[in-house]
């Protein structure tokens, strides 16, 4: 037994060297492996964050290109009847209740949209994105119609109509054939609760950037 553990230790001096290259071998094969492993781990989530980077990026194009168009028209204190447009770029909403000129549309009315809107809506499939941040996605659902229904602007005493990019006073273009409602949508409440949603927007996508060291872009 004793000439066993005696041949043992004799092969470990003569071998030592060996073994000792063997066993720094192993190590850094093994480090090698982690740091592979972590490499690739780092690698994805940068590429999905350069998806990220780029869905939202193609998302602030397509709001800084967007106009909204904005008419009311309705009877004020019984007698005087009103109609009035404007044209606002998304990004202003952001100031928009806080400006003297537009504090006549944040009335508690049910606002109503084009058939134009509901069909070509720049926002329209955006959340869909495997690649645009959930919390973002989550700000741009309530823009979606679902299940519209032809109004008739006749019932409402005062309304706002919200269009696309181009803006027409024609009381014809706005018929009830192209107007469409559901109450049941949030976007439909009223002009101050759609001002909410595209500013809930404006705020999250500002949110995004800044987590990720981005919150110095101009969004206008």
């Amino acid at each position: 037994m004793q000439s066993i553990f005696e041949e043992f230790i004799s092969w470990l001096k003569i071998n030592w060297e060996y073994i000792i290259d063997f066993v720094n071998l192993l190590i850094s094969l093994l480090t090698l492996l982690i740091a592979f492993k972590i490499f690739n781990r780092f690698s994805f989530k940068n590429r999905v964050l350069e998806k990220q980077f780029e869905s939202v990026s193609d998302l602030i194009n397509i709001l800084q290109d967007w106009t909204i168009s904005i008419h009311a028209k309705g009877i004020e204190k019984e007698e005087d009847y009103f109609s009035t447009g404007w044209r606002v770029k998304f990004f202003d909403f952001k100031s928009l209740k806080k400006r003297d000129d537009f504090k006549g549309l944040f009335f508690d009315e049910n606002i109503l949209f084009t058939q134009e809107w509901f069909e070509q809506n720049p926002l329209i499939g955006l959340d869909n994105n495997p690649f645009l941040p959930k919390s973002i996605s989550k700000k741009i659902e309530p823009f979606k119609i679902w299940l519209p229904t032809r109004a008739n602007p006749q019932f409402y005493k005062k309304v706002i109509y919200i269009n696309l990019d181009e803006f027409d006073t024609s009381v014809r273009r706005y018929s009830d054939v192209g107007l469409i409602c559901n109450p049941r949508e949030k976007c439909f409440k009223n002009f101050e609760t759609f001002n909410d949603m595209c500013n809930d927007l404006i705020e999250e996508i500002e949110t995004w950037l800044k987590k990720y060291d981005a919150g110095d872009i101009h969004l206008k």
